[in-house]
């Protein structure tokens, strides 16, 4: 096959997309490679068959919108998004609205479902749309009013007036829709006082996932982290693995101001989940000095077994600093080879540690292990760089 062939047949493969496909697959505009072009016979004496005209972008319009409304009525959600998007990208979607606000108030509520989801994607072009999705926030099936709830976050300040229809939606019955509504309030960005007093108030839901969206939402709305942090010190105390990791995240994502969830996140520097861990510790380093408490556990965190535990150990120790030291000295001093190893390693994140930790590390420049030497001398030859 000639060199011109390959990526003509790749590109119209990729502008023929089947229905079927996953959202992973979406494809974008035509590229330099879909000009038409000549092809080349494979064997001397073959036929030419000329020049194959160009797909059009109106083409992968029309295309990308057979199959949004064919992704619908097979109640595909991945497919209908990445539907939507490339009708979007191709600027067909806009025609389409009447037929998907028809579709929103389908007999099936699998249909309704869906078809709401095909906002999601289209930034300003769903501002006429936006009203149906806050009336179906009120659907009398939980899977239209949680498909609402999402789609009115994914829009994020395209749908700010919907704030008022997502703070009702934060009495749902469903703790789906609930925790959609928290998280949809904090993507929309109305610090409004009632959007507030109904954000506080789901603090206290009985759903641990509705009161961390609630906790996130109130985070970008109001930097509240003093109301925040007993909501993630719970969720690492009692919560599961995922839980504790969105915990995590949060309180690192926040930093200093959320020092009060250091205990909590303490506790979890050895949990069983290796993702617990690796965001616990890079949380203890955000947060910073205000974690001094956490320096001995985070010594013994060099040895994880995860390199991610063990370089965000390191970098945490360092954010620490001072309280850090004198725990770092000690396992200097120490028998076992990987704690000296590591210790060496966080220290180099240090530029101002006390003469009596230069000098063990200086002692470690003959250590029997030819690791430790070799750190040793790097963390010395970096330290006296620092002082030119």
């Amino acid at each position: 096959m000639s060199a011109t062939v390959g990526p003509m047949i790749v590109c119209l493969l990729a502008l023929t997309k089947p229905s079927g496909a996953s959202a992973a697959d979406s494809v974008g505009l035509p590229t330099q490679a879909c000009r038409p072009m000549t092809w080349s016979p494979l064997r001397s004496g073959a036929p030419n068959p000329g020049v194959l005209p160009q797909p059009t972008t109106q083409d992968a319009g029309e295309a990308a919108l057979k199959s949004l409304f064919e992704a619908i009525q097979a109640k595909n959600p991945l497919d209908v998004v990445a539907s939507a998007q490339r009708a979007f990208v191709y600027g067909s979607i806009k025609k389409a609205i009447p037929q998907l606000l028809e579709l929103s108030a389908h007999k099936d509520p699998t249909i309704r479902a869906v078809a709401i989801l095909a906002f999601a994607p289209i930034a300003w072009e769903a501002e006429p749309a936006i009203p149906t999705i806050i009336q179906r926030l009120s659907d009398p099936d939980v899977r239209v009013r949680k498909s609402a709830a999402k789609t009115l976050g994914l829009l994020g300040p395209n749908a700010k007036i919907a704030a008022t229809g997502l703070e009702k939606a934060l009495a749902d019955p469903g703790y789906e829709v609930r925790f959609r509504a928290a998280w949809a309030l904090g993507r929309l960005g109305v610090a409004s006082p009632s959007v507030l007093k109904k954000v506080h108030a789901a603090l206290s839901d009985e759903s641990l996932l509705v009161r961390f969206m609630a906790a996130q939402a109130l985070w970008f709305l109001a930097k509240d982290a003093n109301a925040i942090a007993p909501v993630l010190s719970d969720m690492l105390t009692r919560g599961n693995s995922s839980d504790r990791e969105r915990a995590a995240g949060l309180a690192g994502d926040i930093g200093e101001a959320c020092h009060a969830t250091v205990p909590a996140l303490i506790a979890n520097i050895h949990n069983g989940s290796t993702e617990v861990r690796v965001r616990v510790v890079s949380a203890l380093g955000r947060i910073g000095p205000k974690a001094s408490a956490a320096s001995g556990p985070l010594v013994d965190a060099l040895q994880d077994s995860d390199f991610r535990v063990v370089g965000n150990a390191q970098r945490a120790l360092a954010r620490i600093g001072s309280p850090a030291v004198p725990l770092l000295s000690k396992a200097l001093a120490g028998s076992d080879v990987r704690k000296r190893r590591a210790a060496l390693a966080a220290l180099s994140g240090f530029s101002d540690v006390p003469e009596t930790v230069r000098n063990a590390v200086r002692a470690l420049v003959d250590d029997v292990d030819e690791t430790t030497r070799l750190l040793a001398s790097k963390l010395l030859k970096k330290w006296m760089q620092e002082k030119r």
